[in-house]
């Protein structure tokens, strides 16, 4: 009965001591959560020579943030943040899963997609070839959504999206609003400048 005594001490300090080693500091924040979405042109907002609009999309306004559980000792869960090699801040990825993306315009842009209805289905999502040292576009973006597609896009806060769309049979001048909704209820929408097809 000693003897079992002994060893079930034995145990515990050694389990507390192995969690202790794998335990990350608790200043490390391993997530990251963006409040606002930058928008570049590397095309710019003059449409003249080609028939399609390029944009980029990135996240602004990092926030990096710990796992929502904390280790509290023995008697309680090892945290998801906890691992035998610590994070760097923002490392582990997003806080709160995209759930939906949205794309609208302003303006008509043909005779299907009138003004403020989804333009999904006309921006094709842009994907680096690093052999050829550019970009392919050879989805639909609305297709891109459905494949489990974020969880394999901004997955590092310093992650960007590029869309390209078709000129419009409609209104030349377009501003898009891009919208996106979080897991946790959260929407960050961002208006573009204006894009003149020429």
């Amino acid at each position: 009965m000693i003897k079992k005594a002994v060893l079930m001490v034995l145990l515990y300090h050694f389990t507390a001591i192995t969690i202790t080693s794998c335990t990350c500091p608790d200043d490390v924040l391993p997530f990251y959560d963006f409040k606002t979405v930058k928008l570049s042109y590397p095309l710019g907002t003059e449409v003249y020579d080609s028939s399609f609009f390029v944009i980029e999309i990135a996240m602004d306004s990092i926030d990096f943030l710990a796992s929502e559980t904390k280790f509290n000792g023995l008697g309680g869960l090892i945290s998801s943040a906890q691992a035998t090699s610590c994070p760097d801040d923002g490392e582990d990825g997003r806080k709160y899963e995209i759930v939906n993306v949205e794309i609208v315009s302003n303006q008509d842009w043909d005779e299907v997609h009138l003004a403020g209805s989804s333009l999904k289905d006309l921006a094709y999502y842009g994907n680096w070839d690093s052999q050829a040292q550019k970009y392919t576009y050879e989805e639909p973006f609305s297709e891109k959504l459905k494949h489990k597609f974020w969880t394999n896009v901004f997955v590092h806060f310093n992650s960007h999206m590029i869309l390209k769309f078709p000129r419009p049979s409609k209104s030349p001048d377009q501003i898009l609003t891009i919208k996106f909704t979080k897991a946790n209820g959260e929407v960050v929408k961002v208006d573009s400048e204006e894009i003149r097809w020429l």
